[in-house]
């Protein structure tokens, strides 16, 4: 649902509910002054002249003013805590951020990276090859990068709306290449990982996907030295390869030698 059609049921939801406090404050206001002047009636008749309680109700000014506060000030006491409800109900829920999310993404030839996203603004991403026609990037390096609000609101709104929690932890198929990338989701009581490495995946996921690798490229980066863990760097990243095993130098042997 968008929000330009939310505010829309808003506003409308609003409207109806005002104007019934309206029409609820014309109908106590006719209904006060009935009252008012009936109670005047009352006092007036059953207040002895010769008290002072008597002299003041039969004073004109008293009971002009007691027919004034009666007539406006009630009805609109009424009114302002209705409009004022109205007003309350009509916050908007928001939806709990994501504890923290990371994701992993090979693609074998040309990138493997890691980015993690908490509910700060800035993300952490690891480096772990790149290809050597870029520019920008180191393999096995550590960047940062701030988040603008246009990345908070759509991040959250992924998030929000994915049914992680229904989704299998891996869609995979056993085939050579192709890209393979993980998520890593903790909400709420929620700890997932999903991989994907397969071409039948739900497409919440592919889309999720393409937009954290498409921005990732826009990113301003920032180097860091620090030790970032990435739970969903898992089975994706590739282990390092062994070194090479040491070459031993022997003496070859002569026909003279003893």
């Amino acid at each position: 649902m968008s929000g330009t059609y939310r505010n829309s049921c808003r506003q409308q939801r609003f409207g109806v509910m005002a104007g019934s406090a309206l029409s609820m404050t014309v109908f106590l206001q006719v209904q006060m002054q009935v009252f008012a002047y009936t109670f005047v009636l009352k006092i007036r008749h059953f207040a002895k002249p010769e008290t002072v309680s008597g002299y003041l109700w039969k004073h004109p000014n008293i009971v002009s003013f007691c027919k004034r506060l009666m007539r406006f000030y009630i009805p609109f006491c009424f009114a302002t805590c209705l409009l004022t409800g109205c007003d309350i109900s009509q916050k908007p829920v928001q939806q709990e951020s994501v504890e923290s999310i990371d994701f992993t993404y090979n693609d074998v030839f040309s990138t493997c990276f890691s980015i993690k996203y908490s509910q700060s603004d800035t993300a952490y991403i690891r480096q772990h090859f790149t290809s050597s026609f870029s520019d920008n990037l180191e393999s096995e390096t550590s960047y940062l990068t701030l988040l603008t609000q246009a990345d908070r609101i759509t991040l959250d709104s992924f998030i929000n709306k994915i049914p992680f929690h229904s989704y299998d932890t891996s869609y995979y198929e056993d085939y050579q290449d192709g890209i393979d990338y993980q998520f890593y989701i903790q909400k709420n009581n929620l700890k997932k990982c999903i991989r994907v490495h397969s071409d039948n995946v739900p497409s919440a996921l592919t889309d999720f996907k393409n937009w954290i690798v498409k921005r990732k490229e826009q990113y301003a980066l920032h180097r860091v030295d620090t030790t970032i863990y990435f739970e969903s760097a898992k089975y994706v990243v590739p282990p390092p390869a062994p070194p090479p095993p040491p070459i031993e130098f022997k003496t070859p042997k002569t026909k003279n030698s003893r």
